[in-house]
């Protein structure tokens, strides 16, 4: 196998390119029953999400250490981001983070709205408020078309974190993060 430049260049040539890390777009689509939230967003300034790994479990079988590592499940976590990570840019009317908040309050009353069930905290059935949702990430071209894609299914909103505002600083536009929960993705070529 030769690594020649030119080697390298057709890789490439055939790979399409190489993704660019700028070239994206995103898609939410949060299930139906909450139909009435509008993510129709600006697209997010960053994305994270963790890797895949395999899950494994010594086997104990006598002999030297806890044995062989054996394949028990795949997981879509990775210590240092667990989830899918969303950096979303602040709208002036704050219609995304308003938005987001609806879908939280959906999912779970936090008890503190007295309409709904006396006060008491509940959750809502998973298959209805949360099994229809998804996220696609579209990774682009150069120009703009959808090479290949990551499907991200079964999510919903954990945490909005932390914002930051500051007087010390001028012309910034206000980020925020988002930290989805999901089951598991997908990476799919487009063709």
């Amino acid at each position: 196998m030769s690594n020649s430049i030119n080697d390298l260049k057709i890789k490439i040539e055939n790979a399409g390119g190489v993704q660019r890390i700028n070239r994206y777009s995103v898609k939410i689509y949060p299930p139906s029953e909450i139909s009435y939230i509008n993510l129709d967003i600006l697209n997010p300034k960053q994305i994270e999400f963790g890797g895949r790994q395999i899950d494994t479990i010594a086997d104990k079988l006598p002999g030297p250490g806890f044995g062989r590592m054996v394949p028990l499940n795949i997981s879509y976590l990775s210590l240092q981001n667990p989830n899918l990570l969303i950096t979303f840019p602040a709208e002036q009317n704050w219609s995304t983070y308003t938005n987001i908040e609806r879908w939280m309050n959906t999912l779970v009353n936090d008890g503190s709205n007295p309409d709904f069930f006396y006060g008491f905290s509940f959750s809502r059935p998973y298959d209805d408020f949360v099994r229809q949702s998804a996220i696609t990430i579209n990774c682009l071209d150069m120009n703009g078309k959808t090479k290949s894609k990551f499907i991200f299914r079964e999510v919903y909103p954990l945490a909005i974190m932390p914002i930051q505002m500051s007087a010390m600083v001028n012309n910034q536009i206000l980020m925020y993060d988002v930290l989805f929960n999901f089951r598991n993705y997908t990476a799919k070529q487009i063709t």
